[in-house]
């Protein structure tokens, strides 16, 4: 008798699925448990044991489901990815690199030249005025040239001969000729100047305004026909979401810190891990986890 063929299995033998889960039931955990600990939905784990690879998302996927499984249960992954060949199909990804190059144009015509021209001024013009701004910035302040202090203006001398210039004799009026004050009226109180009123806030140092904190913007609007599904994580935990359809509209893994909005069409299937670092609220209003919650895994609806 001939041996199987490479991604074969021999009669009476159990396939990748069923071996894993005969391992797991051997080692004691539940599906949610190992859910939790690979960070996959239970949907999927129960996908893969039951060899339904169609239901999930790709060949790829499934492999590094089952190197993940089979570590996590202490097998060798090496026969069961062997196994799995030929039951699962090949994924067509190109993982070519990314195009590096400038996006220069292939023929090298008119335009080409003088948009490589145009390139190599502008770089000299920001060159010229970053050296010139680094020269004025070593160069050391000029000093304050003092004000021109004009000389005296020389005093007008009489001409030879001339009489000496006689000063002004003061003359002394006494005090009874002296014109009396006018007398204060109403026209003249008005007429006077009002002493400066002191201020209220002289000699108070002014107040510096302190910014207030922004207030948290509120939730926009929630789009016709849709619910909207708010997640807190407070430590690393696995969410899928499904709608009204059964299709997938969320399925991640969610670091701790982290917060996600998701609108669908309800009513909203949720397969929540490491539910108790998690908190949900459904349109603005909290919902309570722990009473979902088995093994720490909340499997919830939200209508």
């Amino acid at each position: 008798m001939s041996d199987p063929q490479p991604g074969t299995l021999a009669p009476g033998e159990l396939t990748v699925g069923g071996m894993l889960a005969a391992a797991r039931g051997e080692r004691g955990l539940s599906v949610p448990e190992v859910a939790q600990r690979l960070k996959f939905s239970t949907r999927q784990i129960e996908a893969l044991e039951a060899d339904r690879y169609a239901s999930l998302p790709g060949a790829a996927f499934v492999r590094g489901m089952v190197r993940s499984y089979a570590k996590l249960l202490g097998l060798d992954a090496a026969p069961l990815l062997g196994a799995l060949e030929g039951r699962v199909g090949a994924d067509t990804v190109e993982m070519a690199p990314r195009d590096m190059s400038v996006p220069f144009p292939a023929e090298r015509g008119p335009g080409s030249r003088v948009y490589v021209l145009a390139s190599m001024l502008l770089v000299l013009a920001v060159a010229v005025i970053l050296a010139e701004w680094f020269l004025r910035s070593q160069r050391p302040a000029e000093p304050a040239t003092p004000a021109a202090v004009a000389p005296p203006a020389a005093e007008a001398l009489p001409p030879p001969g001339a009489p000496a210039p006689t000063e002004p004799i003061p003359v002394h009026t006494p005090p009874s000729a002296q014109p009396a004050a006018a007398p204060e009226t109403a026209d003249n109180r008005a007429a006077k100047p009002a002493p400066a009123a002191a201020s209220p806030t002289a000699g108070v140092a002014p107040v510096r305004d302190v910014a207030q904190p922004d207030a948290p913007s509120a939730p926009g609007p929630v789009p016709p026909g849709k619910s909207r599904v708010t997640l807190e994580f407070e430590q690393d935990s696995w969410v899928e979401i499904r709608d009204a359809r059964d299709e997938v509209i969320f399925a991640s893994l969610n670091r701790a810190g982290t917060r996600r909005v998701i609108h669908g069409v309800p009513p909203l299937a949720l397969v929540i891990g490491s539910a108790s670092g998690v908190r949900l609220s459904f349109n603005d209003a909290p919902v309570a986890l722990k009473p979902s919650a088995q093994s720490d895994v909340a499997r919830l609806t939200l209508e």
